[in-house]
């Protein structure tokens, strides 16, 4: 705390400096309830969330506006834990799409001050766990989920149904409009039951994110598209 940077994390450049007054017990927990459940937040101008169709983080490298609308995100649950005056220990469970960068900024503000990430470690995402030890893959990287179906792997993603003759679009880049509002984030797609790949959702339109190729095998052919 103290000090804020234009990624929000420890690689920018400090934009803010501000004095980091004396954390009780009783500002952390008030903290905590403020940011528990649904709340509204503002993703890094570095990052992957698009501003006019743009990747906002292509903006800002351009030294261009690049300035994300607030979008809802989850919280269910976070401790707060004060190590020293500057630092604070965040244990965080957040649904997908969830900027911690963008937590630690506003955590910091609520607090009297400003702030950015020190440093990011994901302990778990959907039955993948740090904690979790297969003995016979010891040190081998990847090897597990590389055994298993892509749509398998990816199972911790909210799943989104489109038609068949969607599908090709999807690829091509164009937007897919869906029927009903869905939470903004990364999507798993099926169309028609298959798993076609990543998109990115803001709620109502879905956009090509990741082609992977066993979902592209049962596509058209990309190639000469660079996908």
């Amino acid at each position: 705390m103290g000090v804020e940077t234009d990624t929000l994390d420890n690689t920018g450049a400090g934009i803010k400096s501000l004095p980091v007054p004396e954390i009780h017990e009783e500002q952390l927990e008030a903290a905590r309830l403020k940011f528990t459940g649904v709340i509204e937040q503002i993703p890094p101008i570095f990052s992957n969330v698009r501003v006019d169709g743009v990747r906002a983080h292509e903006l800002a490298r351009d030294g261009k506006p690049a300035e994300p609308k607030p979008r809802n995100a989850e919280v269910h649950a976070i401790s707060l834990v004060s190590h020293r005056k500057s630092i604070i220990d965040m244990q965080c469970t957040v649904s997908s799409g969830t900027y911690i960068r963008s937590l630690a900024r506003d955590i910091a503000q609520a607090l009297g001050t400003c702030g950015h990430l020190t440093s990011l470690r994901r302990r778990q995402i959907g039955e993948f766990s740090v904690a979790t030890e297969v003995p016979e893959y010891r040190g081998q990287v990847g090897l597990i989920t590389r055994q298993l179906a892509d749509t398998e792997a990816l199972s911790f993603f909210e799943l989104v149904e489109i038609a068949e003759s969607e599908r090709r679009r999807l690829y091509q880049g164009q937007a897919i409009r869906l029927a009903e509002n869905v939470a903004p984030g990364i999507k798993r797609v099926h169309a028609a039951g298959k798993f076609a790949g990543l998109a990115q959702c803001d709620g109502r339109v879905l956009r090509v994110e990741k082609i992977f190729p066993s979902a592209a095998d049962n596509g058209p052919d990309l190639t000469r598209r660079g996908i």
